[in-house]
Order: C-alpha cells, then structure tokens, then sequence
C-alpha cells in the first residue's frame, strides 16, 4: 500500500480523474453535506492543484467584486471615510502622546486625509485589487504554513505541505458564502458589514477587547477552523477529531489576541492595522 493508499494514483495525470477519486465539484458539496468523509476519501489520492488554488482565487475576485459593489453605495462610502477618519485621528493622537513632532503629524494627517477622497476611485479600485491578489496569497502561505508547522509540532502529523494547501484552500469557499450574505446585508441595509459575528449588534470601539471577543463568534470563522482541525485529523489517520479541532480553535484565538495586543501597543503595526 503507498502512502495514498490508492495503487494507482502515480498513473494519474493532472486532469484525469482516478476511479473512486471526487472532482472538485463533488468535494464541495463534501465540505458542506459530510466533511470528515470527503477529507478521508481526498486523502487517498494525490492533491491537484486547482482544489487548493481555483477557491482561493475564487475567494479574492470575490472580495475585490464586492468591495466595489460595497463602495458604490453613496451612504456606506461615506460611513467608510468618517471611521477611517475616526481613526486615523486617534493614532495621530497617540503618536503625539508618544512625543512624536507635531508639524510631522500634521502633513501626515493631511497626506492620509486626502488620500481618503480616492477611496472607491477606479484607480484606488485596481491598486486595492492587486494588492488583495498579492496579499491573499501571502497570508494563504502563512497562514497554511503556520497551521502545518503547529500540528506537525503538536502531533507528529504527516500531512504533506501540499495535502495542508487543500486542507486549508477548499474552506476559502466558506469564506465566499461569507463574503457574499454580508455584501447582500450591506448593500440591503447601507451599512457596512465585514462579517457576520455578534460584534455587529453593538457599538462596542473596533480597537477595543470586547469588540475583538464579539468579532469572533462568527458562524461562518468557526465553521471555517472546525473544518481544518477535521481534515488534518482525517488526513492524518488520527481518530483524535475533536483534539485536533480544539487545538485549531486554540489557535486561532490565541493568534487573534496576540495580534489584537500587538497592532494595539506597537507603532507600526497600529498603523498596519487601521
């Protein structure tokens, strides 16, 4: 037995289709109807390429289309500006708070105040898309990255780079079901929603810890990381589902909160961050 446990996996090519192999189709519909049974069964063949990379480029037009649908709103444009204003206001406060010179904080201000009039501009559109492209797939390789190192730390996993980038990459259609209700509420209510978690129904600050517990009582952010602990635990062979998948949501907590202090108290990432 190889280590796919399929004999005739190295015979297939990469459109081919081996004999009790789902398609990617098929693999969708898995993720939502029977999770840790399309991952048992994606685990006995090789990983193609486009069940990791066709979501994630699926999930990035599909934030750079709504971001514009989004921004096209008169009334969500401006609620949009008013905050970044909102804050950059604040962090030009703690900078001078910080004893940084006020005559340089006041260019700044002005230089990031006029770069607000451009938002939703068509050239601010293709910048902002082609940084969205660039940055999801770095964040993508970090983010697989980390996760893949985590468990391999944690449970001797054997998982192989490329088997993480599906395990990690099928989940982004998640992401789009996400993205796509939330600009339907948006563009329904005129409010900006970049999620749909429990931090929407307060006013709680965005920079404050309340806002960041809120934040993550998202259905579509568990239902993500619950999927990526079942499918290395499936891919592992391990019977230790539910450990796997606690220690995914460990992790994700735990990184949010350490970043949510860091992009709190650190200069550059402050202004990383808004």
């Amino acid at each position: 037995m190889d280590k796919y446990d399929n004999p005739n996996w190295e015979n297939q090519g990469e459109g081919q289709v081996a004999e009790g192999e789902m398609s990617h189709s098929d693999k969708i519909v898995g993720l939502i109807t029977s999770p840790a049974e399309m991952y048992s069964t994606a685990s006995k063949f090789p990983i193609r390429t486009i069940d990791w990379i066709l979501p994630l480029i699926f999930v990035l037009i599909v934030t750079i289309i709504s971001t514009s649908v989004v921004l096209s709103v008169p009334e969500i444009k401006t609620e949009v500006i008013q905050k970044a204003k909102e804050k950059i206001d604040k962090n030009i406060e703690d900078a001078r708070k910080a004893g940084k010179p006020v005559d340089e904080l006041k260019v700044q201000k002005e230089i990031m105040y006029k770069q607000m009039d451009y938002i939703g501009s068509p050239v601010v559109l293709i910048v902002q898309s082609i940084a969205i492209f660039v940055m999801g797939f770095v964040i993508f390789l970090i983010m697989t990255g980390t996760i893949f190192l985590m468990f391999k730390a944690l449970f001797s996993s054997k998982v192989e780079f490329i088997q993480a980038m599906f395990i990690v990459g099928i989940v982004e259609y998640i992401s789009v079901a996400s993205i796509l209700v939330s600009t339907l509420i948006s563009f329904l209510t005129k409010k900006p929603f970049t999620g749909l978690n429990a931090a929407i129904f307060t006013t709680a600050d965005s920079t404050s810890f309340l806002h960041l517990i809120l934040s993550k009582l998202d259905p579509f952010s568990i239902a993500t990381y619950v999927l990526i602990g079942v499918g290395y635990a499936k891919f592992s062979k391990s019977e230790k589902t539910k450990e796997y998948v606690l220690t995914m949501i460990a992790a994700w907590l735990g990184l949010s909160m350490l970043w949510f202090y860091a992009s709190n108290n650190i200069p550059f990432l402050k202004l990383f961050a808004s």
